[in-house]
């Protein structure tokens, strides 16, 4: 008799995506994603590879790695503070609580 093999079983963390998504993290560059507030976030890299999708609970921190420009909608984005490879990224729109809002991140001109 031949012993089974064990499987081992992976499970994606939210917002995760394929394993493409893993390669990214050897190139482009670092979005961390910081929720201060439960907030809903979606985030695509210029090769339209999903970086995270879902409820971003208060107290969670996010690091994706992609090709920017990313695409991104936030909803109660003043909930969300972003960091674009160790420095501070504006969100529009975020005076009030509650809102949404669609933008594209972009590294900054030097």
């Amino acid at each position: 008799p031949v012993a089974p093999t064990p499987v081992q079983a992976t499970t994606p963390a939210l917002g995760a995506g394929s394993a493409a998504a893993a390669d990214t993290a050897q190139t482009g560059v670092e979005l961390d994603l910081s929720f201060d507030e439960d907030s809903w976030a979606e985030i695509t890299d210029s090769r339209g590879e999903r970086l995270f999708y879902g409820l971003g609970q208060a107290g969670r921190n996010v690091q994706l790695h992609g090709e920017p420009p990313f695409s991104t909608l936030l909803g109660n984005a003043a909930g969300v503070r972003l960091v674009l490879d160790g420095k501070p990224y504006p969100v529009p729109g975020q005076g009030r609580p509650g809102n949404r809002v669609r933008f594209a991140i972009t590294l900054p001109e030097e």
